[in-house]
């Protein structure tokens, strides 16, 4: 914001042009609702994003934890078409490959999500260790 009063105004009004306003739901009663709340008035032009908790919806529907289950990627899909149809991103996943990235894209997602950042640094760090832990185990030759 340049940490002055100059250009406190154009500086608010940018990061309001910039922020979205996301809609989470979760849970069994979020994700129940979907179809009421894209029955508010004019919906479309006061969220930018629907976001459907993958791992909620997987225990909402019987199987904890199973975001790849079929019934739940079908719900998901579902989900992300009603969305869509009202004129609002939607999103819904945590790509945590390719894969994901493509079948996100597919069925219509355009918000589409990746592993947080600590967890691409664990994995990172993780197979360093392992490629650490394997030299070491192997032993030092030549000396």
């Amino acid at each position: 914001g340049g940490y002055s009063l100059d250009g406190v105004q154009s500086h608010s009004q940018t990061q309001n042009e910039q922020t979205l306003i996301i809609l989470v739901l979760e849970g069994e009663g979020g994700i129940g609702s979907l179809d009421k709340i894209l029955s508010i008035e004019d919906i479309q032009n006061k969220l930018d994003v629907i976001y459907i908790g993958a791992y909620d919806l997987s225990q909402a529907l019987g199987f904890p934890g199973q975001v790849d289950h079929l019934k739940v990627t079908e719900h998901l899909e579902v989900c992300i078409k009603k969305i869509r149809d009202k004129g609002i991103a939607a999103g819904g996943y945590v790509a945590k490959n390719r894969k994901d990235m493509k079948w996100m894209y597919n069925i219509g997602m355009q918000f589409i999500t990746l592993l947080p950042d600590c967890t691409v640094v664990f994995h990172a760090f993780e197979a360093l260790y392992k490629d650490f832990r394997d030299v070491n185990s192997e032993g030092v030759s030549g000396l």
